[in-house]
């Protein structure tokens, strides 16, 4: 296991370019022998009413799931909303960005634009070309979490705004310049940086998850790798916290939210549960963004997690 800085430097620099001859297995083994550590910032979130700032839902902290609607018909059950479940595992026929094939995870947003944009793009930027209409998910967190937050990427976020055709008003790479600091300091006083390369590991492994030019399964294996350290999957790297999920930017919403990805294990726990269901119409508008359309909200479903669309309000 080598701990030479320009070693383990020039593994960061050929990895990305290699992922089309290695199998994830591979990968492991490569990552493992030359990556001893890898800063991994843990979130103790508390769930204290109002935390994540969603003024709207009487101080609840909350997710957003969506799916597009399939012939404009929403969906009828929590199920089809949720995670995939275990009997349609063979669905999953690629790498996601924090799953592998035949593993199923939670996705979601702690915004819903940003969740209806995760529905329809994969690992790409977005672009609106005509209107859709989503079922979204309302899913409430019941208690105390623990996920680890993957830093803005400096790198993909240049190369992402280089890309499309306007500028955000909400975050500049000063911004995240200055984010970055912050978090390099706070992992300063931790146990788990021993170094300023340690920064630059955790930065590739940002880079990793902000890919936005995906072009096959494999881009998603060095996310999923570090997943699997996070998760304490892999032998030998196990960490002292049980890691829920971990939060990343949505490179789909520009950068501007926050997306989340959590183990299903804390959907069946009741750690995170549904509230409500949503229909919601994304239309695009002149600016070249997108309006997002509440037709119907706060809707229930039953015990046997049956969507009543009978019941909430609005017109849909």
């Amino acid at each position: 296991m080598s701990k030479d800085p320009e070693v383990i430097r020039s593994f960061l620099e050929r990895l990305p370019k290699n992922l089309h001859r290695l199998d994830y297995n591979e990968l492991i083994i490569d990552c493992n022998s030359r990556l001893p550590n890898i800063p991994i910032p843990v979130v103790d979130f508390g769930n204290e009413k109002y935390k994540l700032g969603q003024m709207e839902w009487g101080g609840s902290n909350v997710i957003f799931r969506a799916r597009r609607n399939e012939n404009n018909r929403p969906f009828d059950y929590v199920s089809e909303i949720s995670y995939i479940p275990e009997d349609k595992l063979n669905l999953i026929k690629d790498y996601g960005r924090v799953n592998k094939p035949k593993e199923s995870m939670f996705y979601g947003s702690f915004n819903k634009a940003a969740a209806c944009i995760e529905a329809i793009t994969r690992g790409n930027y977005f672009q609106l070309t005509k209107s859709v209409v989503f079922t979204v998910g309302v899913w409430k967190i019941e208690s105390p979490l623990i996920w680890v937050d993957i830093p803005f990427s400096e790198k993909q976020f240049q190369s992402f705004y280089d890309k499309v055709n306007f500028e955000s008003e909400s975050i500049k790479l000063t911004d995240i310049q200055k984010q970055n600091i912050h978090v390099k300091e706070k992992l300063m006083s931790s146990s788990h940086f021993q170094s300023d390369l340690d920064f630059e590991v955790l930065q590739f492994f940002s880079d990793a998850f902000a890919k936005h030019d995906v072009q096959n399964g494999y881009d998603y294996m060095i996310s999923n790798y570090y997943a699997d350290r996070a998760f304490g999957r892999i032998k030998g790297y196990e960490l002292n916290d049980e890691v829920d999920g971990i939060s990343y930017p949505s490179i789909a919403a520009s950068f501007q939210q926050k997306n989340i990805v959590l183990k299903p294990e804390v959907i069946k726990q009741g750690k995170v549960k549904f509230m409500y269901a949503m229909k919601i119409w994304m239309v695009a508008n002149a600016t070249g963004g997108a309006d997002f359309i509440p037709l119907k909200q706060l809707v229930k479903a039953d015990a046997d997690g049956k969507i009543d669309w009978s019941t909430g309000h609005g017109r849909g």
